[in-house]
Formats: structure tokens, C-alpha cells, sequence
């Protein structure tokens, strides 16, 4: 039987994604780090850096470069984690603002249902204007 991926259950549902394209989709983290983290994830299914497609990995980082640009980010981060650390098998990267001396919140933010439908509907419609 093959195992569910919250992430392809979320593009089916077209749920909480803030901005897509034909290949990728971005979601506002639901544990964020800062006040803009984003999840930027291929539509199509692959576990891993090692066995994502070039194409979908190219447009991946030039997805996360484009909304750096948009947001006016001066300082962030850009991680991917592969077996350690990596809670849905999915291939995504996260773009995480950063303070002026490159630090995140050593902590997650813990938003409750109401909050975070609140942060979709915001960066849904700034990322309107995105391209």
C-alpha cells in the first residue's frame, strides 16, 4: 500500500497554498521559524534531493530566489533536509527570513488553526502580484 504524503494530499485539495505554478506550489510553514517561511515543493512527487528531476530542482531554487526578490528579503535562509531532520518525504526547500545578523527563531511558532488560515489569506494575496 503506498504511503500518504501531506503535501500531495494538499495539492489535490488545493488547500492553503499561497502561490503555484504549473510545476511547483509554495505553502506558508505551519510551524514557522520567522515571519516569512515559506515551503517551496514540486508538484510532482519525489523523496528526496538525489531523485528530484533537474528541471524540478532548477525551479525549485529559482521559485525561492523569486519571492527573496519580491519580499525584499536581505537576510535569509534556504535549507533542505534529507533523512535527518526530514519530517514529510517529500522534496521541498524552505525559505526562512532572517534577522540582520542571519538568525531565525530558535524555536517554532505553534499557530493555531485560526492564525494560520489568517497568514494563507495574507500571503495569498500579496503573492498575487508575484509575477
Amino acid at each position: 500500500m503506498k504511503q500518504s504524503c501531506i503535501f500531495c494530499d494538499i495539492l489535490k485539495d488545493n488547500k492553503n497554498i499561497i502561490y503555484q505554478t504549473d510545476k511547483m506550489f509554495v505553502l506558508f510553514d505551519r510551524y514557522p521559524r520567522s515571519n516569512s517561511h515559506f515551503l517551496i515543493i514540486p508538484k510532482e512527487h519525489s523523496p528526496h534531493l538525489t531523485t528530484v528531476k533537474d528541471n524540478d530542482l532548477s525551479e525549485t531554487i529559482l521559485l525561492a530566489k523569486r519571492i527573496a526578490q519580491f519580499l525584499g528579503m536581505n537576510s535569509y535562509n534556504i535549507c533542505q533536509n534529507n533523512v535527518f531532520g526530514q519530517i514529510i518525504n517529500h522534496f521541498h526547500l524552505h525559505l526562512i527570513e532572517a534577522n540582520e545578523s542571519g538568525n531565525v527563531l530558535s524555536e517554532e511558532k505553534d499557530l493555531d488553526q485560526n492564525e494560520y488560515e489568517k497568514i494563507v489569506k495574507e500571503k495569498t494575496l500579496l503573492f498575487r502580484d508575484l509575477y
